[in-house]
């Protein structure tokens, strides 16, 4: 589909600047176009700005909340925790068996084979003397690993 030669002619003749400058309405529709434009632009720069500022807002109480739900339940198993290790130091068997140290393992030997953390469950414990000695463990391996001697070369 090809335009008749006088209506090329005619659009040829007639460039954007040529059409500005034949009189003031078209001057000024020409200025205002711009201008709407720029206000066009502009507006979508503002918002861009504004709905990235509301996004990382909310993106910042996202975290603010999960941290706060992290820190929370860090804190009740840490104190959950505690209070099962003040509840194995408080643990008569525990006790017979660090003052009668030639009993020991009859009083200890149960408690460790058996205990288990609520939180974590199955542990490996070793109960130490005053001086950090190993009197007995819930794993040999245990004994294998630590070096009594380090222990009590720092005092405490």
């Amino acid at each position: 589909m090809s335009l008749p030669p006088n209506l090329k002619s005619v659009l040829a003749s007639r460039s954007p600047v040529r059409w500005f400058q034949t009189s003031l309405a078209n001057k000024l529709s020409g200025q205002s176009m711009a201008i709407s434009a720029l206000a066009v632009i502009a507006i979508a720069i503002a918002s861009m700005a504004v709905v990235f500022g509301v996004v990382q807002k909310k993106e910042n109480e996202l975290l603010q909340k999960d941290l706060a739900v992290a820190s929370s339940r860090l804190s009740l198993e840490l104190n959950s925790m505690l209070d099962e290790f003040a509840a194995l130091a408080r643990n008569p068997s525990l006790v017979n068996g660090l003052s009668d140290s030639a009993q020991a393992a009859v009083y200890l030997r149960p408690l460790l084979s058996n205990f288990q953390f609520r939180q974590i469950g199955a542990v490996a414990l070793q109960v130490r003397d005053y001086r950090g000695r190993p009197i007995l463990s819930s794993q040999a391996s245990l004994f294998e690993s630590i070096d009594a001697n380090e222990i009590t070369r720092y005092p405490y």
